[in-house]
């Protein structure tokens, strides 16, 4: 690689730069790079403002507005923008199924590195699709097949989400996305934090950080924490995040009794600092990719109680584990969920932040990797 004369420029497609798990890692990425070597802008797809925008202008960065609707008007906005506001060495795609649009309108407007990342386990989901949307996935795919010069996954199953197979052109690599291990390395005062939240000093604190959506099982969350209040009533649940069905599993809070003892916290910029006031995390998603939230709880030393749909990938401390099958009654998963508390102090031997530095989950690591890729230099 010879010597630079000016940025790489990128721009990253996603949805909407709200507090998600692809999009806090690519803030880590926006936060760490060298600006001299990257221009990052991020082209959205919905119209609103999001969490991170703010912080991406301060940053250098850009946040260019390209409604999706109607696909053939979407493609003309997109070439359009790309003429005017590059010229980008690089178009990195984080949309999914979409990005066979995306990548086939950079091939047109020549953009030579064309990366369709794919960060969700769709399979099952896709397995369910009618004619029509099938038809579309698999159209979805052959562009992606064709038009993207390297596809990168978050685990082996996103991998095959967006995969033609064995008979397909690309070549899929999986790159784990990673954390800024900095976040967790500041002493956090765990009372203070907890009487923020009106939760007692000495309370059990079980915790969950994710959008309220289908794939993570918040019902069955409800469930096994109105089991663990059945054990130990002084215990408390507390979740982070936002979404389109908080307000349905609120109401089924209020339903079963147990919404005095549960904290909604709504989307938070605290995250590393919230996960250290919890004593164990529980998991229970129906399906994912490789969620970066389990990387976290891992480096905030949070024992862990997960479905054993989740990838295994996700583990480097392996102790903090135990995987269960979401066939097994809420009560079970209750019982893990107090056994793993118990466990917590033969396990404060161990230096996750440490472990996590010389992994794949570092984000100093990505910025390495990914720099390899923008550069064409993969070896």
């Amino acid at each position: 690689m010879g010597v630079r004369t000016r940025p790489i420029k990128i721009l990253h497609i996603v949805g909407r730069m709200n507090r998600g798990g692809v999009e806090t890692w690519l803030m880590n990425l926006l936060r760490t790079v060298d600006r001299d070597c990257w221009q990052m802008d991020f082209l959205a797809g919905d119209p609103a403002p999001a969490d991170y925008d703010e912080e991406i202008r301060q940053r250098g960065g850009r946040i260019i507005r390209c409604p999706v609707g109607n696909p053939f008007l979407y493609m003309f906005r997109l070439i359009h923008i790309l003429r005017n506001t590059g010229p980008y060495d690089v178009i990195h795609s984080h949309v999914h199924h979409f990005s066979g649009i995306t990548l086939l309108v950079a091939c047109i407007a020549g953009i030579p590195v064309r990366i369709a990342h794919s960060h969700c386990d769709s399979l099952y989901l896709d397995s369910q699709a009618g004619f029509l949307r099938r038809a579309y996935l698999s159209l979805m795919k052959e562009l992606i097949d064709r038009y993207a010069t390297l596809g990168l996954a978050a685990s082996r199953k996103a991998a095959l989400a967006l995969s033609t197979g064995e008979q397909g052109r690309l070549i899929w690599q999986v790159r784990h996305c990673g954390i800024n291990v900095d976040d967790y390395a500041q002493p956090v005062d765990r009372a203070a934090l907890r009487a923020q939240w009106g939760i007692p000093r000495d309370s059990l604190v079980i915790g969950h950080v994710g959008n309220f959506t289908l794939a993570k099982n918040h019902n069955f969350i409800l469930e096994v924490a109105k089991e663990l209040f059945q054990r130990q009533p002084d215990s408390r649940l507390v979740l982070v995040g936002d979404g389109r069905l908080r307000s349905c599993v609120e109401d089924q809070a209020r339903y079963s009794g147990i919404s005095d003892k549960i904290v909604f916290t709504g989307t938070r910029a605290d995250v590393p600092q919230l996960m250290r006031m919890m004593d164990v995390f529980l998991f229970p998603s129906l399906y994912e990719g490789l969620p970066m939230v389990v990387v976290e709880a891992q480096a905030a030393g949070l024992p862990i109680v997960l479905a054993d749909s989740v990838s295994p990938e996700t583990q480097f401390v392996a102790e903090l584990f135990a995987w269960l099958p979401l066939s097994l009654p809420p009560a079970q998963w209750a019982e893990k969920c107090l056994q793993m508390v118990e466990r917590k102090h033969q396990l404060e031997h161990l230096c996750p932040r440490q472990i996590l530095e010389e992994s794949s989950f570092n984000i100093v690591t990505n910025w390495r990797d990914l720099d390899r890729f923008y550069t064409g230099n993969t070896a």
